[in-house]
């Protein structure tokens, strides 16, 4: 099984974890094991890390995203 650190803005319910554990077995082709962890600092949307992998869909990461994009 591989690990799948999850950070979400709030608390998932128990169908949205399972949901986001399918997808996560779907995306990288084997059974995983989700750690969730609140994390209020992104605002909103959710952080996920697995093997060496980073997916950011957290609205922290993509107010910083604008912020670059504007000072460029």
């Amino acid at each position: 099984m591989t690990p799948v650190q999850v950070r979400t803005a709030f608390a998932l319910q128990p169908e949205q974890r399972e949901r986001l554990k399918q997808k996560m077995e779907q995306v990288l082709g084997q059974e995983v094991t989700l750690t969730c962890t609140e994390d209020p600092s992104l605002l909103c949307g959710l952080v996920v890390q697995a093997g060496g992998r980073i997916w950011d869909f957290s609205a922290k990461e993509q107010l910083a995203q604008i912020q670059t994009l504007l000072t460029a």
